[in-house]
């Protein structure tokens, strides 16, 4: 597996890029960098930093993701998956992308994989393509981000309310295999409208289109209470353990000692300890 992320100035990608490294995500990453300085300051394994335009416009993710491919060329069935920077994994992604298996009971083979949009958490996902996370295999990744530019390409008026709309008709045309995520697995929520329910049993949740800060606010929020709380809640524990342990070790030790007495007589330097 092969994950492409595509940063910019309005969104760094660091939040989306650490849940994968805690949630344990296999493959390897490749990041476009729209700035001046790599994400992490320390080379991460498995990782690769690339400086790109990183202008960061609605339509020109296609062009950075593109350019990132070059670096690294997937192989010809492996799973190539885009992702928007402006997401969170919450547990380990993997068994998204399905293994091509051989044999009777072997799935039905998949080129490409989709998720929906989740317009209304009360009536659940529409027939449309989300822009946040998409998978295709490596042997048709150039012509899926053709198509891509030519649906942008034709519309030069376009602005990020009609990425939805622009992208969902791509997927259609796409003369692929193809299938939509599990139910339930990827949630693109609307802004300010998140199903909690529906986010505690999610895989992925991306919010490409929500506006700052509500954006940056939710997704630090969302990693803080999943990554950060229960460890801290462990960290707190050692600490009584500790402090528990040390406190028993320093009463035995002052019961051990308390008939000892100090002599300066020899060494004349130093101390030297006698039981009484």
């Amino acid at each position: 597996m092969h994950l492409i992320i595509s940063t910019s100035a309005k969104i760094n990608g660091k939040v989306v890029l650490s849940s994968l490294l805690r949630s344990h995500a296999s493959g390897r990453i490749t990041v476009g960098v729209g700035f001046t300085e790599f994400i992490f300051r320390i080379p991460r394994a498995g990782i690769s930093e690339f400086v790109t335009s990183g202008s960061g416009d609605v339509g020109d993710y296609y062009r950075e993701w593109s350019y990132l491919l070059t670096f690294d060329p997937p192989a010809s069935r492996e799973w190539v998956v885009f992702v928007n920077p402006a997401g969170l994994a919450l547990r380990n992604i993997d068994h998204l992308f399905p293994p091509e298996l051989e044999g009777p009971y072997a799935r039905q083979p998949v080129d490409f994989l989709w998720a929906r949009v989740h317009d209304d958490p009360r009536s659940g996902p529409r027939d449309l393509a989300a822009p946040g996370i998409w998978a295709v295999r490596g042997e048709h990744a150039e012509m899926v981000l053709g198509r891509l530019k030519e649906a942008w390409d034709a519309e030069p008026e376009a602005t990020e309310a009609d990425e939805t709309r622009i992208w969902s008709q791509v997927v259609r045309d796409l003369p692929l295999r193809k299938r939509a995520f599990e139910r339930g697995e990827v949630l693109c929520p609307p802004v300010g409208a998140v199903d909690w329910k529906a986010l505690c049993s999610a895989v992925l949740v991306t919010i490409p289109h929500w506006p700052e800060p509500e954006r940056w606010k939710f997704l630090q929020a969302l990693y803080f209470g999943t990554y950060l709380v229960g460890r801290l809640r462990t960290i707190r524990r050692a600490g009584r353990i500790q402090s528990k342990a040390c406190g028993f070790a320093r009463s035995c030790l002052s019961a051990a000692t308390s008939n000892w007495s100090f002599s300066r007589s020899d060494p004349p330097s130093g101390g030297c300890i006698h039981a009484e």
